[in-house]
């Protein structure tokens, strides 16, 4: 991999994993980098306590900025990459990345990262509360690194209580929620690309589009193209399903159209059984379902350029940096912004860069 990305193969507590290091110069972040680099002074001074209070006796080198990659919204997907933002002497951000370069090696990078986390005081992501710090949490209690003094090990990170009835004050800050619920940020829809470009004026280039990571990840550990085929999650449901359906089956339209409408019917039915097996979970609340109607599964295929297999985790990796290049870039404007003066969408070409 190091023709491709420069890196290093890091073993670490008998598994290893592939290390990534760049400075905020190093990628290419555009203005978001720039906005950085003139508003730094904001993640020292003043705005920065005026904003988040709680931070007032916390310096700048104990707060660390987030961001995981993983193989799917099922909670059986394993992380693949975690990128993270560190603020150091005069504010410059030192970059890191931890990857998988098979999943296998989702254990070390979790206990890597795990390990880190008892040296910061202030943990920032974007919708974090909600995907990375759950998923965080579920794949290291899979991979066995569950630590006795949290529920689970989300509290690491969310602040969770350990049963005693004391729930400490949460380290997480969740900038996608403070930006939602306090109206600091008024914009068409919650995504980072909409932010870098919004408030920044950054459009990425040459980028990795999320949801074709899983995709890629496959291809880049067997290397070979993926084949997907999905299946029916439940057979003997399903069957009963396309039974019902076919029992309304009218006679006044063409065969073909026929099949198709019960088809239909028949998969709206089922995606409604399925559904309504769903439960909430009673430690985060969260609106647990089953898969859905349907299974992916993956089969290879034929075998892909291996120059384009290492080229895309490259974008990968530049990818999962960048989310986190553009997390530090939120907080910097938040803590530049005049506090209770919300940024509305019509008024970005008053924004001060």
């Amino acid at each position: 991999m190091e023709s491709y990305i420069k890196g290093t193969a890091r073993s670490y507590h008998g598994g290893s994993f592939y290390h990534v290091e760049r400075t905020l110069g190093d990628l290419d972040s555009g203005k978001i980098g720039e906005y950085i680099q003139v508003h730094k002074d904001s993640l020292l001074l003043k705005n920065l306590r005026r904003q988040f209070p709680e931070l007032e006796h916390i310096p700048k080198s104990r707060m660390l900025f987030l961001d995981i990659e993983n193989c799917g919204f099922s909670k059986d997907s394993p992380i693949i990459s975690i990128a993270l933002a560190h603020v150091h002497q005069g504010a410059d951000l030192r970059l890191e990345c931890l990857f998988a370069r098979n999943p296998a090696e989702e254990k070390t990078i979790l206990k890597y990262f795990l390990d880190l986390v008892p040296g910061y005081e202030a943990f920032f992501s974007y919708n974090g509360k909600a995907f990375d710090a759950p998923r965080i949490a579920s794949r290291a209690i899979h991979n066995g690194l569950y630590e006795r003094e949290f529920k689970d090990l989300g509290g690491l990170l969310n602040g969770h209580s350990n049963g005693n009835g004391n729930t400490p004050e949460s380290k997480h800050h969740d900038l996608y929620h403070l930006c939602k619920q306090e109206h600091r940020l008024v914009l068409p829809d919650g995504k980072l690309k909409t932010i870098e470009k919004l408030l920044f004026g950054f459009t990425r280039t040459n980028d990795l589009l999320s949801e074709d990571i899983p995709k890629v990840y496959y291809e880049y550990v067997y290397g070979r193209k993926r084949i997907i085929n999905r299946v029916i999650a439940d057979r003997s449901l399903w069957k009963k399903c396309l039974k019902k359906a076919e029992s309304f089956r009218g006679s006044n339209m063409p065969p073909e159209k026929t099949d198709e409408r019960v088809r239909a019917y028949a998969q709206s039915l089922y995606d409604g059984l399925f559904v309504n097996q769903a439960s909430i979970d009673a430690e985060t609340g969260e609106f647990e379902s089953f898969k859905g109607a349907y299974v992916d599964e993956y089969s290879p295929g034929e075998r892909i350029n291996e120059g384009q297999r290492k080229a895309d985790m490259a974008r990968l990796i530049h990818h999962n940096l960048l989310d986190t290049i553009t997390i530090a870039g939120i907080l910097c404007y938040l803590c530049s912004a005049c506090p209770g003066e919300p940024i509305k969408e019509t008024e970005k070409d008053a924004l001060p860069f």
